[in-house]
């Protein structure tokens, strides 16, 4: 899968379903785990925490995460509940800046993009 392997070469994040087969498919990590050979390691998040108006429990595979860099979860658990996605993905490309090399790219909080 092109997208793992670049996650695995750069350091990044990759989301998928949680319990996806991908985890088996691809030996990654499984939540508790120690990190694999890549420096992966496995994240169980909700999107229902972004506003979503279903739980959708998801897994996040992070390469190069130190828990210390990653951007607050901006958690909406007072059922203020927006129907989309839109913080999730602010979030999760913010994450990805924050642990991926050290390429010559930055996320605009401001604009909500990278630069």
């Amino acid at each position: 899968m092109w997208a793992l392997d670049q996650v695995r070469a750069w350091g990044g994040v990759l989301e998928h379903p949680a319990h996806s087969s991908l985890w088996t498919d691809a030996d990654l990590p499984l939540i508790g785990a120690q990190r694999d050979r890549f420096d992966g390691i496995t994240l169980p998040v909700w999107l229902s925490w972004w506003g979503s108006d279903r739980p959708h429990p998801t897994w996040l595979y992070l390469v190069g995460y130190d828990r210390h860099q990653m951007p607050a979860m901006p958690l909406q658990l007072d059922g203020g509940r927006s129907g989309h996605g839109d913080g999730f993905a602010r979030w999760l490309l913010e994450l990805a800046v924050t642990i991926g090399s050290d390429q010559a790219w930055r996320y605009d909080t401001q604009r909500g993009s990278l630069c």
